[in-house]
């Protein structure tokens, strides 16, 4: 699936085997035996390969449809109350940190009973 991936992210950008070779830094015969499927990239080029195409690993060896995982689409979402409770404790030292924390779990006891 890697092979098929390849070319069609490769054509998707416009670029021929040797454009796609000399932005990305290989032989065009690499490419060429990339996408024959007599060759196939060690796990760090995949991962640039990847980047490259601004797509998942997963993607580009064929483990998902989906270019980029739902995951890394979503930012988190933090409530901004605790957001403004995290950045009162920038800059305390590493025992009003402890001190703190110990205080939330005394108040979150007291709020459970």
């Amino acid at each position: 699936m890697f092979q098929v991936r390849l070319k069609i992210l490769r054509e998707e950008f416009g670029l021929s085997q040797y454009g796609f070779s000399e932005k990305f830094g290989v032989a065009q015969s690499t490419v060429g035996m990339w996408e024959a499927g007599k060759r196939e990239p060690n796990f760090e080029t995949a991962h640039k390969i990847a980047d490259f195409f601004d797509v998942s690993v997963d993607y580009l060896l064929g483990l998902t449809d989906n270019k980029k995982p739902a995951a890394q689409d979503r930012q988190p979402v933090i409530d901004p109350d605790k957001l403004q409770l995290l950045g009162e404790c920038e800059g305390l030292k590493p025992e009003d940190v402890t001190e703190t924390i110990k205080y939330i779990r005394y108040l979150k006891s007291q709020n459970s009973e």
